[in-house]
């Protein structure tokens, strides 16, 4: 395997891990505050157990680097970077936790029309956590026990039967015709969400 396979791969499942570690420690931030919907709670709980897979993954890559591993990872991680679950995950956190807690629900909202074309917090973790159990289920890479799969079945699970953070009934339409304002936020005290 050439030095610039590895490095793509190793790159790749480090700049996962990047984000994922600051979308624990905004969670880790805001895991008790004020109207934060319980998914938020909930994916908080399975962070730490995707970032040691995830970690594990890349011990493995970079020790055992051969072309079935690299292009395992590769393709996982690829499928989990190009959907941009976890840069739109730590985007809703981040806008989240920055927001006040009488307008938290609402700066999810945005956030959610923003930057994950409509998928809720839940939805976002449930598919990232089912593409790192399927590279931790890899046989080339090995970076799960038996016990680390359940748990990661599980996590879908829960996160599957979760009350949705948004309900269907709280998202709105706006449609400006004609001259005049057209700002999502309060007019006069401005819009709260960062």
């Amino acid at each position: 395997m050439s030095g610039v396979e590895l490095e793509a791969a190793v790159g790749l499942i480090s700049g996962i891990i990047a984000i994922i570690q600051a979308v624990k420690q905004i969670s880790d931030n805001v895991k008790d505050a004020a109207n934060l919907p319980e998914a938020f709670r909930e994916m908080g709980k399975r962070l730490p157990i995707v970032l040691s897979t995830l970690q594990i993954a890349q011990s493995q890559i970079e020790r055992n680097a051969d072309e079935e591993s690299c292009h395992a990872m590769n393709a996982v991680m690829t499928n989990c970077n190009s959907n941009l679950k976890t840069e739109q995950l730590r985007r809703i956190f981040d806008a989240v936790a920055r927001s006040p807690d009488a307008s938290r629900i609402e700066c999810y909202r945005k956030a959610v029309r923003q930057w994950s074309k409509g998928k809720l917090v839940e939805v976002l973790a449930k598919d990232m956590i089912e593409d790192v159990r399927v590279l931790a289920m890899n046989r080339s890479i090995r970076a799960a026990t038996k016990a680390q799969v359940a748990e990661f079945l599980k996590a879908i699970e829960d996160l599957a039967n979760i009350e949705p953070s948004l309900s269907d009934g709280s998202s709105f339409n706006q449609h400006h015709y004609g001259s005049g304002d057209n700002i999502g936020g309060n007019k006069h005290e401005g819009n709260s969400c960062h």
